[in-house]
């Protein structure tokens, strides 16, 4: 089985929205299954591990077909070494999206870049979280994906 890459309209304002789209088809965040980890009178924690994983596989998605490259192979690295896990993500955020900077992509703080922002808003996000929360958000992303028989 495959990623769904070829639906992301990559160089347009609808590039995000696919990406969501394509990521959503493998992470449930609409609450539709329901989570084993329900406690009575607390909100489901599972749900922010669920939407953090949902936004970091997006960028992930995103990074792959800027790249030309397979989705799959993109997010193996989840499984490897967890030191090197951030060293892959940080890899991820330093690679040309658009070298010749044709697309216009700003960074937050208005400079000009060839970093996609969505995927260096996902790499911010999840490598800003303490290494047991990225560990937790990683384990969310392998169960979704090993449930719909992705092997990562």
């Amino acid at each position: 089985m495959s990623f769904p890459l070829n639906p992301l309209r990559i160089g347009t304002p609808d590039d995000i929205a696919d990406a969501q789209r394509a990521a959503s088809a493998f992470i449930d965040t609409n609450n539709d299954a329901p989570s084993p980890y329900i406690v009575y009178g607390m909100p489901d924690v599972y749900d922010h591990w669920r939407q953090a994983g949902h936004d970091f596989v997006t960028g992930v998605l995103l990074h792959a077909a800027y790249t030309n490259r397979d989705a799959e192979a993109s997010l193996a690295f989840i499984n490897g070494d967890p030191l090197k896990i951030t060293d892959n993500i940080r890899r991820m955020g330093l690679t040309n999206h658009d070298p010749e900077q044709r697309y216009g992509w700003v960074t937050e703080q208005g400079q000009a870049t060839s970093v996609h922002p969505e995927v260096a808003r996902a790499i911010t996000q999840i490598l800003d979280r303490p290494t047991s929360q990225l560990q937790s958000v990683l384990c969310s992303i392998r169960t979704h994906f090993l449930y719909h028989g992705f092997r990562i």
